[in-house]
Formats: structure tokens, C-alpha cells, sequence
């Protein structure tokens, strides 16, 4: 990130001493966990140990690269992403390390963790024109609801089996990271599943607030048919509580093969995340052929106000360039340049704590939110997406409109969070 001050009096003068600006050549720090890839087990067998483990580190190179993708790029571009090379994939990564590694003569086993070099994979999205989400939404708690053949719904009792296989998963390096409750005492007293499968807000907003959630993601299942005699299904829905209802995903699951539930629960684990995960990459993707410009009041009091907004704006990938323009003792004014429109970076920011609103007398101003120790009450008014004047400093492909998620809004029940009208604020908290 390259951020210019230009020195207008003493006064500002001590203020460039003291906020350590960047120098030239740096981009945005993008968070390190979106592109670490772990999990990556091997297990390959060939004539030598040697040609196994370069066989395994191979294969493990491609399945990173591939999960990272996924993980980044928006579905409807996974088509145009390139199938490099283990050499060219080699070159999008920093370091790599192994664990739970096991040899013999013939066989290689281990699992792998990856770290990509941000950049380099951006250029990537850049040189191929995809469309990509590196913002990380703050975590949401799931509620594994399972609806039994009875006619029970379960929560936190013993017998729901989907809730035991949602707890063996590590869903922390998700763009969405997904929580799993423990199901103590606390929780139970929380919320009950009838409330949860009702959308009851007091008790969503109780149960994340125990786990430092943003919302709850109430996924419900219900098994039907005999899964010993390979005739089951499972049906499931996921519906995302976050200040709205939006549902995340809604289908069937049919058995492949006689057996247990474990796999048929697995797979639909598998596609409830991955619709979390495309819904919100729907609604924040960025391109670099669209980058645009605005000019933004922050309000200081104190130096600590200025540091600590400054550190919060060096996390936003999308943020590419910033510029400070002045400073008083009230406010400085800095213009940002950045990927995407006014409402996807007013939702990244709102991951960072930072508030970007618009006030009729002083435009765009930005600030601490007051979960950040940010003044409580807004120093402006909210703008509504039609209200936005970012300038562009290139002309953005034509497509729809990316500012909502893709699936349509809920229709909340009794007690559920109900959805703010679309033109009421841009600020996202």
C-alpha cells in the first residue's frame, strides 16, 4: 500500500513523524489465513521412496492450488481458471511444511500445509481476469438442527447424528469461518431448537454472542428412508441469520451406496459450506478491472484514533492505494483507492470494525466502529448504494449487480431477524 502525506503545516508535519507511513512499492496486507491451504493428505505408492515422496509433494502442490481457487474465485469464473504446472504453481508459494509423515520402501504419507504469496496469486486472478473475494466475513455459529424419522428436532440431545458429524470439522480458514457450539450448559440455555428453527433474533444474537459470532448459520436436515438398504436421503436446508434471513442453500442429498450416514452426511456438510462460501463471495467479489476512488473524512481526537484506523485500512485487500491528503486536530482526510464498489468495500471494512457512512454536508467520512471503541452514535448519515459517487479509474465490466447475495431473501417467521429495506444504509456493522 503506497501512502503519500503531503506536509501542510507543522502541525501535520509532527503527525507524518509519528504514524510511521508506508513507503513506496507496498500493497495491502491480505490476511494470511486466506492463503494458507492445510489438510492436504497424500498417500502415493511407487517404485522408490525418493520418486513417492516427490510423486506425493506434487500431487499435494496441485490439490492446494486447486482448494485455494475454489476457495477465492467465484464459481461462475472457475472455468477460466488455469491449470498450471507443479513449476508454476511452485512459483505462487511461499513455503510449505509436513506433518504426520510416514515412508517405506515403496509408499509416501503425509499431510501438507501450503502458504501462497498473496501477490503472486493475485496476478493470477489479474493476467486471467477472474473474479475473486479475499474479504473474510467475521465467523458465524452453526446450529446443526436434525429432524428425525419421528418427527423429533433435535439440537443438543445425544442422538442428533448431525450434529456429531458437523463436529469433527475444521472450518476456521473458510472465507466464512464456521464455529461449532460445544452444546454445554450455556448454550442449551441459550437457545432450543425450536427457537433456532423459528429464527427467534433474541436467541441468535444470545447464542453468537456467546462465541464471539457474527450470526448463526441454522443448517437443519432430515433423514428419510432406510440408509442400510441404500435408499436414503437426506434433505437439508441452511438459512444464514445475520442481521437478515438469506438461505444459503436448500436441496436433497441421495445415498450413493448401502452403508451407514457418514458419507451421506459428509457430502452434505460439504455442499451446506460451499453454499455459505458462494454466497458471500457473491455478494463481495472484486476484479481488478474494476478499481475505483473516493475521498473520505476520518474524525480524530487523538493520534491513537489516526494509528488505529490506519493499521485497520493496511488489512483491506481490496484497499490498493491511500493516500493522505491532510490532517487537523479533528479529522484528516484521506482518498482511497480500492477494488469493486462503495458497498463491497463498505462491507470489508465493516470485517475490520470500521464504518464508512455519508454525510450530506462533508461526503464520505470513516470511522471506528463503536464495537471498536469508535464513537456510538454516526457522525453522518448513511448513503444508500444509489446514492454512490466513487469515481472509477477504469471502466468496470458490465454484470449484475453483485451488492446482494445471490439466493432471495427469507420470508422471516415470528421472531426472525427481519431484513432491512435495500435502500436503507450502505453502513454494514
Amino acid at each position: 500500500m503506497r501512502i503519500h502525506c503531503p506536509v501542510r503545516s507543522l502541525f501535520v508535519g509532527f503527525w507524518v513523524l509519528a504514524v510511521g507511513l508506508a513507503g513506496p512499492g507496498q500493497t495491502a496486507k491480505a490476511d494470511v489465513e486466506v492463503y494458507k491451504v492445510s489438510g492436504i493428505k497424500v498417500d502415493v505408492t511407487a517404485e522408490t521412496a525418493t520418486a513417492a515422496r516427490e510423486a506425493a509433494l506434487a500431487e499435494g502442490h496441485r490439490a492446494a492450488y486447486r482448494r485455494l481457487m475454489a476457495r477465492l474465485v467465484l464459481e461462475e469464473d472457475a472455468a477460466y481458471v488455469p491449470d498450471l504446472t507443479q513449476g508454476e504453481i511452485a512459483q505462487l508459494i511461499q513455503d510449505f511444511s509436513v506433518v504426520d509423515e510416514k515412508t517405506s520402501a515403496v509408499r509416501y504419507l503425509a499431510e501438507l500445509t501450503f502458504r501462497f504469496k498473496p501477490d503472486a496469486v493475485r496476478e493470477v486472478f489479474r493476467s486471467n481476469h477472474l473474479r475473486f473475494t479475499e474479504t473474510r466475513s467475521k465467523p458465524l455459529l452453526v446450529l446443526p438442527i436434525y429432524l428425525t424419522a419421528t418427527g423429533e428436532v433435535l439440537l443438543w440431545e445425544e442422538a442428533n447424528l448431525w450434529a456429531f458429524a458437523w463436529a469433527g470439522r475444521d472450518l476456521s480458514e473458510e472465507l466464512v469461518p464456521l464455529l461449532i457450539p460445544l452444546g454445554d450448559l450455556g448454550d442449551v440455555a441459550a437457545i432450543d431448537a425450536g427457537r433456532a428453527v423459528a429464527g427467534d433474533g433474541d436467541a441468535m444474537s444470545d447464542i453468537a454472542l456467546r462465541y464471539g459470532a457474527e450470526g448463526v448459520l441454522v443448517a437443519q436436515a432430515g433423514l428419510v428412508g432406510d440408509p442400510v438398504a441404500g435408499d436414503a436421503r437426506l434433505d437439508v436446508v441452511a438459512d444464514r441469520y445475520d442481521g437478515s434471513a438469506w438461505r444459503v442453500y436448500a436441496d436433497s442429498i441421495v445415498q450413493s451406496q448401502p452403508g451407514g450416514v457418514d458419507a451421506l452426511f459428509d457430502t452434505a456438510i460439504d455442499a451446506v459450506v460451499a453454499g455459505a462460501q458462494a454466497e458471500w463471495k457473491a455478494a463481495n467479489h472484486l476484479s481488478f478491472d474494476e478499481q475505483r476512488m473516493l475521498s473520505a473524512i476520518v474524525p480524530v481526537t487523538a493520534l491513537g484514533d489516526w494509528l488505529e484506523v490506519k493499521k485497520r485500512l493496511a488489512d483491506i485487500a481490496s484497499i490498493v492505494g491511500l493516500e493522505l491528503v491532510y490532517m487537523t486536530r479533528q479529522y484528516a482526510q484521506v482518498d482511497i483507492a480500492f477494488i469493486g464498489d462503495e458497498e463491497r468495500l463498505s462491507r470489508a471494512l465493516a470485517q475490520s470494525d470500521l464504518v464508512l457512512s455519508r454525510s450530506a454536508l462533508s461526503g464520505w467520512e470513516l470511522r471506528l466502529s463503536a464495537a471498536a471503541g469508535g464513537s456510538p452514535i454516526p457522525l453522518a448519515e448513511p448513503v444508500a448504494p444509489s446514492q454512490q459517487d466513487g469515481q472509477p479509474l477504469s471502466q468496470p465490466e458490465t454484470e449484475p449487480s453483485p451488492g446482494s447475495p445471490s439466493q432471495p431473501p427469507l420470508e422471516p417467521s415470528a421472531g426472525a431477524l427481519q431484513d432491512a429495506p435495500a435502500d436503507s444504509q450502505l453502513t454494514v456493522e
